[in-house]
């Protein structure tokens, strides 16, 4: 059986974010990394940026400016979303595709 693709996050940036006053940016150390935060600190729309980078799909979310650094087997992989338009992803600064996800079914169990 092979094994799956594995996609890391690595950094991800909040520049804009409807309920995020100022911008600012988290690392993930490989492993399990813990968020924790009083109430209305930006704990569940760290998860939302992360979702609409990697499951974007009929989501209108406006101001939105979110970029993640991810790593996989072949090394680091940036993701950008601005307002409405789609994901780019970039690989040492060229345009890259998507990798591989899970489709948008099973997103809620990651």
């Amino acid at each position: 059986m092979s094994r799956a693709p594995v996609l890391n996050l690595t950094q991800l940036h909040l520049d804009r974010l409807p309920g995020i006053g100022a911008s600012f940016s988290v690392s993930a150390e490989p492993g399990i990394n813990l968020v924790i935060g009083p109430n209305e600190a930006g704990k569940s729309s760290l998860v939302r940026s992360v979702f609409d980078l990697l499951w974007p799909a009929g989501k209108v979310i406006t101001p939105l400016s979110v970029r993640g650094v991810f790593a996989d087997e072949v090394g680091p992989l940036q993701a950008r979303r601005d307002d409405n338009s789609p994901v780019t992803w970039t690989r040492g600064g060229d345009d890259c595709t998507a990798p591989e996800l899970p489709g948008d079914h099973v997103a809620h169990c990651y």
